[in-house]
């Protein structure tokens, strides 16, 4: 409990064992010094929660708000100053608000048909497994031999071309270790990223997962250029995803 007339914004408090600073917006915990240490029976500093033991709390006041705390409260000479050093721990103040939503395309390496339907469903899991380890929400994948689509809810703490050099990367390991190809896999250089807002995924979720239906219809370069035309990108045709040639 706070003395009368005091606020944590200038005081500092000793609380059964640990000196607990206010500096605004941070609180910061350190051990509190040999000779300022309250005077309580070892019982009751063991068996009573910190925070519960009251009635010895002694305000001090600290000189600095940031770094090695000395307290003016210890005038003995022949003593040790009150000093903490370490155990910083913030406040988390809620004051990030996002709604990212990315449809990631990407291809296989010259655009081959090397993605069979027997290790399709597992190379999907994988790829899950890779998002969700970065704290992203996946919200849709599927694709086709020579490419393949994701949907996610995206978390600001990574960027959009280090999530996708994780992907690729990871996931074409893990195909050759499989020896899923008679040769080494590879994804194809490059990737479209396109933003959705909330209204729009169920959508884009239900394209993504009628893959197969949309491509009896058109071929995936088709379908590339549409998607970049419709977010008004410009391109060049001799950067976009070519096939091998002979």
């Amino acid at each position: 409990m706070l003395p009368t007339g005091s606020s944590l914004r200038d005081e500092n408090y000793r609380l059964g064992g640990c000196h607990l600073l206010s500096t605004g917006s941070s609180l910061r915990v350190g051990s509190v010094g040999r000779n300022t240490m309250p005077h309580t029976p070892s019982s009751s500093r063991r068996d009573d929660p910190v925070g519960s033991r009251t009635s010895h709390t002694t305000p001090t006041f600290s000189s600095r708000r940031d770094g090695p705390v000395v307290s003016k409260k210890n005038t003995n000479p022949t003593s040790m100053p009150y000093v903490c050093y370490h155990k910083t721990r913030r406040l988390k103040m809620p004051n990030t608000y996002t709604q990212l939503h990315i449809h990631f395309i990407f291809a296989v390496q010259n655009r081959t048909s090397l993605i069979k339907n027997e290790w399709q469903e597992r190379l999907n899991q994988y790829i899950t497994a890779i998002i969700q380890n970065r704290d992203h929400k996946l919200l849709a994948i599927n694709g086709m031999p020579d490419h393949v689509h994701v949907l996610i809810g995206m978390r600001p703490t990574q960027s959009i071309s280090s999530l996708m050099q994780e992907v690729k990367r990871d996931s074409s390991e893990w195909i050759n270790k499989q020896k899923f190809c008679p040769g080494e896999f590879s994804w194809q250089q490059g990737y479209g990223a396109f933003s959705y807002s909330k209204s729009q995924l169920p959508s884009i979720i239900n394209y993504i997962l009628e893959q197969e239906k949309h491509h009896q219809k058109k071929t995936f370069i088709t379908e590339y250029k549409e998607f970049l035309d419709s977010f008004g990108i410009e391109y060049d045709d001799r950067y976009i995803f070519q096939p091998l040639s002979f």
